[in-house]
């Protein structure tokens, strides 16, 4: 499915929707080293193509030479500058005249048209309607001869079902007899059988009980002993927490004296110290005043002049910004409505074409698919009903992805479970495993994992592409990871098929894989709890079941 993506670099956005965000990067990095392959690949060709195309300058050959004039330039004439050139209002009035004399020759051509097919509907249509009479009283002898011939065939059925009645009602009365002797023999064999279960209960009771008191004994003295044992390890780690503290306070008594020491050394420095710090802010406080006396007089002057400068450059920006925003929003109007024409356009073309190409894939017929169909009926949008979907043609091979339900379901019973994919084989037989769900759809895969603890999980088949979705309780959400599964083997989309383990043979190999090693390295999810069904009909049911 990746290699037909990266064939077509197109994505459909139901299956982009099914994918992880981690999902989403690998396809985006693959779609885009696939761009650059194929622009190389086209460069180099037409490189190659122009070498071979290019042709050297033959001497002697054909080239253009202008007409000179006497001042040796190119010669020019101007239409209306000569003597005998005509006024353009002459002109004007010659061709008005000539284009009247056509537009009403035409005219009374298109009326004598027009009257000679209506004269011919007329005979044409007084034709039909004689064909018509005749045909009407045709059919309606056939219709009166086919209603006799039914009137008959109901009277004989009436009498037919009247003599099933009798039977029937002679039949009822005989069963009802027999169920009514088989009913009373099947009441004795009940009374028999609950007097020996009665018998039976009685004796389980009793062997129950003496099982019981004798387990309770061994408990109790299990009990008593794992009590005694806790207490005498209790009363030695108080012992040891006793002794420990003692020590630990007789530490802490002498750290606090030698700490008491250095506080009271630092404290006088301190206070020396404070007492020069003090002279000397008293000093740099008169000297700041003055400063600041004078630096508050510069500083007025000069935001009186950066004013003006800067009530000038303001007023030229305004200008300047409305008159670039004004060209600006008229250009993004502009290129805006540009790109959303073209932007429909296209997305018309590629819709219908894709239409096409997936219908003559499946029918197996692509003789009558040209671009000049698939443009123009692409352009009509989608207005027109789309037609129904066709089945693969026989030989033809399988579509890129599944046209209907009833596709995935058939893909399912042919290619999937011969393979026992979500199916698992035991002493009792093929059983569906518990993690198996059938074609539901991504909310109800949320629904059901909604309040499931982290690491629950489902796989449940996909109706947009051919494999599954898995279905993951992440911490903080739920997660989807696409399986691919339209090749012989099982792998997650976007996985390196050449790292081991990346591929799997079994959809239950891929699943037990993950059970140890994480889906993926940025969000580590390791499937743990799988989550089975919920209502008394499984939603597998439409897989395993023949068809009508």
């Amino acid at each position: 499915m990746l290699q037909q993506i990266l064939r077509d670099m197109y994505i459909d956005p139901e299956i982009l929707a099914e994918l992880s965000d981690e999902q989403k990067e690998i396809l985006f990095c693959k779609m885009r080293e696939e761009q650059i392959r194929k622009w190389k690949i086209n460069d180099e060709e037409y490189e190659k193509k122009m070498k071979k195309t290019k042709k050297k300058k033959k001497k002697g050959g054909k080239t253009v030479e202008w007409l000179l004039g006497r001042d040796s330039k190119e010669w020019v004439w101007v239409m209306g500058d000569h003597d005998s050139d005509k006024q353009i209002e002459d002109i004007l009035v010659k061709e008005r005249q000539l284009k009247a004399n056509q537009l009403a020759h035409q005219e009374a051509e298109a009326k004598r048209a027009k009257e000679e097919e209506g004269r011919k509907k007329r005979a044409e249509e007084e034709r039909n309607l004689r064909e018509e009479q005749a045909r009407l009283a045709a059919e309606k002898a056939v219709l009166e001869s086919a209603r006799l011939e039914e009137e008959r065939i109901l009277r004989e059925k009436e009498a037919a079902e009247k003599v099933l009645k009798e039977r029937l009602a002679k039949e009822q009365a005989e069963e009802q007899e027999r169920k009514k002797k088989v009913e009373e023999e099947e009441q004795k064999l009940q009374e028999m059988k609950a007097k020996w279960q009665k018998a039976a209960a009685e004796e389980k009771k009793r062997l129950a009980d003496e099982e019981e008191r004798r387990q309770k004994e061994v408990e109790q003295k299990r009990l008593l002993e794992v009590e005694r044992q806790k207490e005498l390890a209790k009363r030695k780690a108080e012992q040891e927490a006793l002794k420990a503290s003692m020590e630990a306070a007789r530490k802490k008594k002498e750290r606090l004296e030698e700490e008491k020491k250095k506080k009271e050394q630092i404290e006088l420095e301190l206070l020396h110290k404070a007492e020069r710090l003090k002279k000397q802010r008293e000093k740099d406080i008169k000297a700041k005043e003055e400063r600041d006396k004078k630096l508050k007089e510069e500083e007025k002057h000069r935001a009186e002049e950066l004013y003006v400068v800067l009530k000038k450059t303001d007023e030229n920006k305004m200008k300047m910004a409305e008159t670039d925003r004004a060209n600006i929003e008229e250009f993004w109007k502009v290129q805006l409505r540009r790109s959303k024409n073209a932007d429909n356009e296209r997305r018309q073309r590629a819709r219908w074409a894709r239409e096409e190409v997936r219908r003559s894939r499946l029918s197996g017929n692509f003789e009558n698919l040209t671009l000049d169909e698939i443009y123009n009926e692409g352009m009509k949008g989608d207005s027109q009903q789309q037609p129904p979907p066709i089945r693969p043609a026989s030989g033809m091979p399988r579509p890129s992805q599944p046209v209907s339900k009833d596709d995935v379901i058939c893909w399912y019973r042919e290619n999937q479970e011969p393979k026992q994919a979500g199916i698992r084989v035991d002493f009792n037989g093929k059983k569906p495993c518990k993690w198996f769900h059938g074609i539901i759809p991504r909310q109800k895969a949320e629904e059901i994992l909604e309040g499931k603890k982290p690491g629950s999980f489902l796989v449940r088949v996909s109706e947009k592409v051919w494999g599954y979705v898995l279905s993951y309780r992440d911490v903080e959400a739920i997660k989807h990871f696409l399986i691919d599964a339209s090749g012989s083997t099982y792998q997650f989309f976007g996985a390196d098929p050449s790292k081991q383990h990346s591929v799997h043979n079994r959809l239950g190999d891929l699943i037990t894989y993950h059970k140890v090693i994480p889906v993926s390295e940025r969000g580590r999810e390791v499937l743990k709890d799988p989550v089975g069904q919920e209502g008394p009909i499984p939603d597998y049911k439409e897989l395993f079941e023949d068809k009508a």
